[in-house]
């Protein structure tokens, strides 16, 4: 694991699937230049967290992400985690993906 640790994202993902869903940094393409650091994009979206529904801060970040990737997403991606920085408005959520889609969201 990362730093030593025995469990983490892709330890758990990978358990809670069955082994059926592994995390990795294997891109069919290079996206190395795009990387905040290795896995993670960082955009900035143009979308208020404060006043803004999830829908519309989805759609912003995907819009973001996709416009610095150059090309649509999923692309060569089978998921794409969202991952925001806090919840500010209907915050009674963890995390949300929709059924047989290739997209979820943490905060």
């Amino acid at each position: 694991g990362t730093y030593g640790d025995s469990e983490q994202m892709t330890s758990q993902f990978a358990a809670c699937s069955f082994g059926q869903f592994q995390i990795t940094n294997d891109y069919s393409r290079n996206i190395d230049d795009k990387l905040s650091d290795v896995g993670v994009m960082t955009v900035t979206i143009n979308r208020s967290l404060t006043n803004s529904g999830r829908g519309a801060v989805y759609s912003a970040a995907r819009t973001a992400t996709e416009t610095k990737l150059g090309y649509a997403l999923p692309g060569n991606f089978d998921h794409v985690m969202f991952v925001l920085e806090d919840c500010y408005q209907d915050c009674g959520w963890a995390a949300y993906a929709y059924i047989n889609a290739w997209g979820s969201v943490y905060k």
